[in-house]
């Protein structure tokens, strides 16, 4: 038992440095224009499998920190959507709905890694699904709180940042569903549980 909790704990911190490491360096954030594509979700998907349900969460919970610290310290156009530190366009003034986008999907992601694997849902699939609903919610959230702000910022009507998300869901979205789905598959032992 003591052996097994030492084990889980081992493996939570060095998933954490992992994240981050990648959180900290240019490894766990790709800059793309006005868009951030990230791979420290992986180590949160591997923390649930690992780690179930509770560790996914504590994971994802360093993923949302880890997001409100780059986006607060190293801004970008979107950064005003992942921290309340960074003022709304036109205001001197943050949005706690910031907050819930930072930390809401992240936690979400670790849960439901480690809640599917525990169900039977495993290998590639897992980690497409996951990243899947992980990308809606936050783009969920960002057309939920921020939509009208969105479109001032990128100077589009509704459609047009429909038209963005979309474009995003292509060009970041998959890519980032699909590497979660081969790191999943390759990374968690076969005889896990």
């Amino acid at each position: 038992m003591m052996q097994n909790k030492t084990k889980n704990l081992t493996t939570l911190a060095l998933l954490s440095a992992l994240l981050v490491m990648l959180a900290l360096t240019p490894l766990g954030f790709l800059q793309v224009g006005p868009v951030r594509l990230t791979f420290i979700h992986l180590p949160v998907i591997v923390g649930g499998i690992l780690l179930g349900t509770k560790g996914g969460m504590t994971m994802g919970f360093i993923f949302g920190l880890a997001s409100l610290w780059t986006n607060t310290m190293a801004p970008s156009l979107l950064s005003f959507m992942f921290s309340p530190f960074i003022p709304l366009p036109g205001t001197t003034q943050g949005s706690l709905w910031a907050i819930i986008i930072c930390f809401g999907p992240r936690i979400v992601l670790g849960f439901l890694s480690g809640y599917l694997y525990d169900k039977g849902f495993k290998g590639f699939k897992l980690g497409v699904c996951v990243t899947l609903v992980h990308t809606t919610l936050v783009f969920g959230g960002m057309l939920l709180f921020f939509a009208p702000v969105l479109q001032e910022v990128l100077h589009v009507s509704v459609s047009g940042l429909f038209m963005f998300l979309g474009t995003l869901l292509l060009t970041n979205a998959i890519p980032e569903a699909f590497t979660a789905g081969f790191i999943t598959k390759y990374s968690v032992p076969r005889d896990h549980k």
